[in-house]
């Protein structure tokens, strides 16, 4: 039983640093909070992640609850490319900003490659 659960741990620790996540995000608001993201002016408002929160481009706020009363806050904090703690200098539209502009290419599993081709 022991020689698994060290495998397991090993395993986990190399599959991290094969994909670069090898840094720790930097969030400097609760991430315990409700966060939310508004893409047009009067639009509605989306529940994001709190890594798609940090990196969204667009109206931002956070939401607590007091008594079952939700209190707004407008959050004005730096915004990351998604995924690093690189802040954007540039900004490319309203969404999530990605380095160098490229959204990670999706990779199908075994059995989606199959019904996809």
């Amino acid at each position: 039983m022991r020689i698994l659960i060290l495998t397991w741990k090993t395993n986990t620790k190399t599959m991290g640093e094969k994909r670069g996540n090898l840094e720790k995000l930097v969030y400097d608001f609760d991430t315990s909070k409700c966060v939310q993201g508004q893409y047009d002016t009067n639009g509605p408002w989306y529940q994001l992640t709190q890594r798609e929160f940090r990196s969204f481009n667009g109206q931002r706020r956070i939401v607590t609850w007091n008594k079952g009363t939700p209190i707004y806050i407008e959050y004005k904090g730096p915004i990351f490319y998604f995924g690093t703690n690189i802040k954007a200098k540039e900004t490319y539209g309203i969404g999530i900003q990605y380095i160098h502009n490229e959204k990670p290419k999706f990779k199908h599993t075994l059995a989606e490659s199959y019904r996809y081709s």
